[in-house]
């Protein structure tokens, strides 16, 4: 199946790498280009590390690293967890994927009155933060990066959208952009008609107001999930 990638490029080649080994053809179209920011870190200190995103912890300047590198490091889920490992973090725990199971297992581990500080992107939902203040851990957030809207896609992009057969989506703000891409390059009716795959049931709701009949959610919200199913059956 030839699917069409709109997460940004840097992981989007892991993606085609999996999309490859399950015998599909990756067409990249990124919905976002990612920079990376370099604000100051808040004052410590801080009883752990938090991150609900896998491009955060790599994205921490590295002159910062050294005054966290054993501070235990809660990860949403595994490949954040893997991410924060291969950035040089040694203590990492690593959730299941959910933030709000997260938020509860800080809570639970560290107790009211902790401080936590969260490595975030700049377009984040406030759920994770608000759950840890409501049960009196106080959340310090550093903005390590922002996914950018990109402009257009480009010609080789919009034919990209032609020729898939179905699209993956990682958020709720990539599937909207890309719809809105599709549209500035002409393509919305034939993105619409692809089989999209979604990470999770509000990622999907951009493409359902637009119409878009064929959507699927994957039973768990890993990208490995996601390519598992385009194909239900296997």
């Amino acid at each position: 199946m030839r699917v069409l990638v709109t997460r940004a490029e840097d992981f989007a080649a892991a993606t085609a790498e999996r999309l490859a080994a399950a015998g599909h053809e990756a067409l990249l179209a990124p919905a976002t280009e990612i920079a990376r920011l370099d604000a100051p870190v808040p004052p410590g200190p801080f009883d752990a590390l938090a991150a609900t995103s896998a491009r955060a912890p790599m994205s921490l300047a590295s002159g910062a690293l050294p005054a966290f590198a054993d501070t235990p490091f809660y990860a949403v889920g595994e490949a954040t967890a893997a991410a924060a490992r291969r950035s040089g973090f040694g203590s990492v725990r690593a959730g299941e994927g959910d933030g709000a199971a997260l938020a509860r297992r800080i809570v639970g581990d560290l107790g009211p009155g902790a401080r936590v500080l969260l490595l975030a992107g700049e377009d984040r939902k406030p759920d994770f933060e608000a759950a840890l203040a409501a049960a009196g851990v106080e959340c310090e957030v550093l903005e390590v990066y922002a996914a950018r809207e990109r402009s257009g896609w480009n010609a080789g992009e919009a034919a990209s959208v032609v020729r898939a057969e179905a699209a993956l989506h990682h958020s709720q703000r990539s599937a909207a952009l890309a719809l809105r891409l599709a549209q500035g390059a002409g393509v919305s009716a034939a993105f619409r008609r692809l089989l999209h795959v979604c990470i999770s049931i509000p990622a999907s709701a951009p493409l359902r107001e637009a119409g878009c009949a064929r959507i699927s959610v994957a039973r768990r919200p890993t990208d490995a999930e996601m390519v598992r199913a385009l194909s239900p059956t296997a």
